[in-house]
């Protein structure tokens, strides 16, 4: 298994969400822990009283996560 580093592209295990590695930071005294650029964004919800549900709440670009939450993809 080769290590996981900025500019890896990496698979966040419990969305399936994609992103590339731009920076690793302590998560606490036992995790490193990484920032995503995500590929494209996520929605992670909807609009007070938006009953259709056609406007995503929040779109992320980003993503802070617990290093053991990834896995590298490709070679």
């Amino acid at each position: 298994m080769e290590c996981i580093t900025v500019g890896s592209l990496v698979r966040h295990k419990p969305s399936g969400i994609i992103g590339l590695v731009t920076e690793h930071f302590m998560w606490d005294g036992d995790w490193g822990g990484f920032q995503l650029e995500l590929t494209k964004p996520w929605r992670t919800g909807f609009a007070v009283g938006d009953t259709k549900k056609e406007r995503p709440a929040l779109s992320r670009r980003t993503l802070r996560v617990r290093g053991d939450d990834v896995e590298r993809l490709g070679e």
